[in-house]
């Protein structure tokens, strides 16, 4: 194999361990509530190449209407500390 496919071949690989440990972790932190299907199926899709994990970040997760706290939270300290958009 030439050294330029190895490295083709790693870089391929090294994307899609990254993309099925994101998969995976999102899994692992999200409640029933907010996936779209049985979890077990997103985690059995999350090990198919490239196409499982992208699909369970397209299709998997509900998308909710409102920020929640975690977006809510961060607002406002932002303001306080005067950060301005632009950088002036």
């Amino acid at each position: 194999m030439s050294p330029s496919r190895r490295a083709g071949l790693a870089v391929g690989t090294l994307g899609q361990l990254a993309l099925l440990g994101a998969a995976l972790r999102s899994l692992s932190k999200r409640s029933a509530a907010e996936l779209n299907g049985p979890r077990a199926l997103w985690i059995a899709v999350s090990f198919v190449n490239f196409v499982g994990p992208i699909t369970y970040f397209v299709l998997g997760r509900r998308r909710s209407t409102d920020r929640g706290s975690e977006g809510a939270a961060r607002e406002p300290t932002t303001r306080k500390r005067g950060c301005v958009r632009g950088g002036t």
